[in-house]
């Protein structure tokens, strides 16, 4: 059975589809469109990243899906640790409440909603999965 846990969406990535939008609006009352076609195609891309960034765990996997970026999967069990942080490295994390998950060759940074019901289902597969999630103030 699959689980989906969405990500938690920074207050300063809406802040910013919002002054994009207003200047969007902005050149269209000015009638200065090609800035406006710009503005518009960039909103977008971002709100399809905000409407679909989730993470899927199900059958001993983890699958990150943020907006028109490829899909990622990551084998649970290739997974080595999980911890907070608040790395600004682009990932498939719209906030920067954020979790490293470290896998033998590689790390991702995702930002579920539910961080510890996120963290306990990957611990459903992989039992021995390092966790240093007691870290309040990271950032």
């Amino acid at each position: 059975m699959q689980r989906t846990f969405k990500a938690k969406i920074d207050l300063w990535f809406r802040l910013s589809v919002y002054g994009l939008l207003s200047l969007m609006c902005y050149f269209v009352w000015e009638q200065v469109m090609v800035p406006a076609l710009v503005l518009l195609i960039l909103n977008v891309l971002i709100v399809k990243i905000l409407l679909k960034t989730e993470y899927v765990i199900g059958q001993g996997k983890l699958e990150l899906v943020c907006g028109y970026f490829p899909r990622k999967v990551i084998c649970i069990s290739d997974i080595v640790g999980i911890r907070k942080t608040c790395c600004p490295a682009l990932d498939y994390a719209p906030s920067f409440d954020r979790l490293e998950i470290r896998c033998k060759h590689v790390s991702r940074f995702v930002s579920p909603e539910d961080k510890t019901g996120f963290v306990k289902e990957l611990q459903k597969y992989n039992p021995d999965l390092g966790v240093e999630f007691g870290m309040e103030d990271v950032c």
